[in-house]
């Protein structure tokens, strides 16, 4: 749908829009949010307008009218508008409140920065009030910005010496991607070595960094005259989903395979539900009354006929698929379960955002053993061998722990994330994959505690990793995408697109086939 309150010419990056734009809509106009509030209880975003302190469409009891979520304002903040003032570029979160708020002078003719189509004759009579106006505004926006006039206008003047050149035909094309290449190597490529210098510690030279990302950007810049503020992978590539499955009425946030043709997911809708593979049907669920009573963050198969799920309740609970009814409920955390793996027929590990880690012996019914050593939330645990598993924390850390140990459990502590470890992967022996808020993908050697490659590709945090061969692994991200790494060189050779929110888990179905579940409400079947 066309976005009703802004023109099209004033999107910086309409692609964002245009793939995101599902969960960038007023529930109530269908059209992108002016101005946008949410529910408090279900989170759904409107125009302040459209929803005027009435009701919640959804009938939210306990309904009040609050800012966007952080995960919507991240969405949001994707789209870049220009103000149709000064050309100065703004998120869409912010749009309306820089448009009260813009101290600039508007010009009485087309704007210059919005491309409007002024007669030739209408623009040669207005170049000299066009300029001091140009001045004006310039100097307005760069006290706004606390940089100098020459810095302003070398931003603003630089972008729009594109938009002229190929409007106008005033130069060939050659001198164009020449000129496309120097801005935007200069605003995007060195704007991100500057970034990569200071918040990441890489095992490789920051000069081998620094040509690799200056060949890759010229590479982007060649291929599109954008302005620099979306970064767009060469290898995107629309997903072709195999089979799509709608079912659940908040974000899938787990899945896991069952059988063949069977897999289970669970929800922020508090539910789990088992889905057949050949028609998309769902063959079974798991309710409140019979479930968790609030979202569900893991699911873990134990055998053929138990599935262990993790919910932000702060209980495990143990189902029987077969009789299709919980059959164990474990208490012991104070705070949500984000993951769980089993250790052997009789053990589990849970790890909760109380920041413990719990050992649990399902025939006893309770937890044995309880790890310390994390400073914030334990987001997610894997295992590493019949004595040990790996752990990823808010506190930036990862640490590898004896499950057999009752004191110093803790063998090794590995730092080099700046954000918090949302993710883990089991490589190899001696080998893990971490991803992490910071928007990257580490890979770990475990006999000399080293990171020996760092992914650099996602523009939002990495939320899921899945190992496809012995040479490649896939991740999935909150900038809406999949991505295929090879592990060999640690390059991205595949970017999958096609969700419209974020992708929260991802499952190897098959040597050709992934599953992925996002925030949009599905499930996708897709090819890699």
């Amino acid at each position: 749908m066309e976005p009703k309150f802004y023109d099209n010419f004033r999107f910086v990056n309409k692609e964002v829009y245009n793939l995101i734009n599902k969960t960038a809509d007023c529930q109530i106009c269908q059209n992108i949010v002016y101005n946008p509030k949410a529910c408090s209880e279900c989170g759904s975003l409107f125009c302040k307008d459209c929803i005027n302190n009435s009701n919640c469409p959804n009938k939210c009891i306990g309904f009040k009218l609050v800012n966007p979520t952080s995960y919507h304002k991240r969405n949001l903040d994707q789209i870049v508008l220009k103000c149709k003032k000064a050309g100065c570029t703004v998120p869409l979160s912010e749009a309306y409140f820089h448009a009260k708020n813009c101290n600039t002078t508007e010009l009485d003719i087309d704007c210059w920065s919005c491309h409007g189509k002024a007669s030739s004759r209408t623009i040669k009579i207005n170049e000299k009030k066009r300029t001091e106006i140009k001045e004006l505004n310039l100097k307005s926006h760069s006290n706004q910005n606390n940089i100098s006039l020459e810095e302003m206008r070398e931003k603003i003047y630089g972008y729009q010496t594109i938009d002229n050149i190929e409007t106008d035909r005033r130069i060939d094309e050659v001198k164009v991607k020449e000129l496309t290449k120097k801005i935007i190597i200069k605003e995007t490529t060195l704007a991100m070595i500057q970034k990569l210098e200071k918040e990441f510690n890489r095992g490789e030279s920051l000069e081998e960094l620094k040509k690799q990302l200056e060949e890759s950007t010229k590479q982007v810049a060649m291929k599109r005259k954008e302005t620099g503020f979306f970064y767009k992978d060469i290898n995107e590539q629309k997903i072709e989903a195999k089979l799509e499955i709608f079912g659940h009425m908040n974000r899938v946030l787990c899945l896991t395979k069952i059988s063949d043709n069977v897999i289970a997911s669970g929800s922020q809708d508090n539910t789990i539900k088992l889905w057949n593979l050949t028609d998309g049907t769902c063959i079974k669920g798991f309710f409140k009354g019979n479930g968790h009573a609030k979202p569900v963050r893991c699911l873990e198969l134990l055998d053929a006929n138990r599935l262990a799920s993790g919910s932000e309740d702060n209980k495990i609970k143990i189902f029987d698929i077969e009789a299709g009814k919980c059959i164990l409920t474990l208490s012991g955390h104070s705070r949500g379960v984000n993951s769980i793996v089993k250790l052997n027929e009789n053990l589990i590990a849970s790890a909760s955002s109380d920041m413990t880690i719990k050992i649990w012996d399902l025939k006893m019914e309770d937890f044995i053993r309880t790890l310390n050593g994390h400073t914030n939330r334990v987001l997610n645990i894997i295992k590493l061998n019949d004595t040990q598993i790996v752990s990823g924390s808010d506190d930036l850390l990862i640490k590898i722990w004896d499950v057999n140990l009752d004191e110093n459990n803790c063998l090794k502590t590995l730092s080099g994330h700046t954000k918090a470890v949302l993710c883990l992967l089991k490589l190899g022996p001696d080998r893990i994959a971490s991803g992490s808020w910071d928007n990257t993908i580490k890979i770990w050697n475990l006999e000399s505690n080293t990171c020996i490659k760092t992914c650099i590709g996602h523009f939002d945090y990495v939320t899921c990793l899945v190992k496809l061969s012995e040479t490649k692994m896939a991740s999935g991200s909150c900038d809406n995408s999949i991505k295929i790494w090879s592990l060999e060189t640690g390059n991205c050779i595949k970017n999958l697109i096609g969700h419209s929110g974020f992708v929260f888990c991802l499952l190897k179905l098959n040597e050709k086939q992934l599953v992925s579940g996002s925030s949009d409400k599905s499930i996708r079947i897709i090819d890699f």
